[in-house]
């Protein structure tokens, strides 16, 4: 990001907040991956977690937690993949 003359201020302001931003999201996000990791570990019976332990069996795992029999024969939503892709860029 180049800076004009005259807004080095506002540059300098503006790459602090960006920094600040990445650096909120990062914890966001390892905050909640770290919490749905807790989750399944403290109910691996209902987690039902299986196969290698990627990002995409964790959520299908905490799902299988998280709305337990409400909905049997569950279809993973195509809001998934956008999770993963989430979670893939953090």
């Amino acid at each position: 990001m180049q800076c004009e003359p005259g807004f080095k201020a506002h540059c300098v302001l503006i790459r602090f907040h960006m920094k600040m931003l990445s650096s909120l999201t990062a914890l966001v996000i390892y905050s909640y991956l770290r919490h749905i990791q807790q989750t399944i570990n403290r109910n691996l019976h209902r987690a039902m977690l299986g196969g290698v332990p990627d990002s995409v069996n964790l959520v299908k795992s905490y799902l299988n937690i998280s709305l337990g029999s409400q909905n049997p024969g569950l279809e993973v939503s195509p809001h998934l993949h956008s999770v993963y892709v989430f979670h893939r860029l953090g």
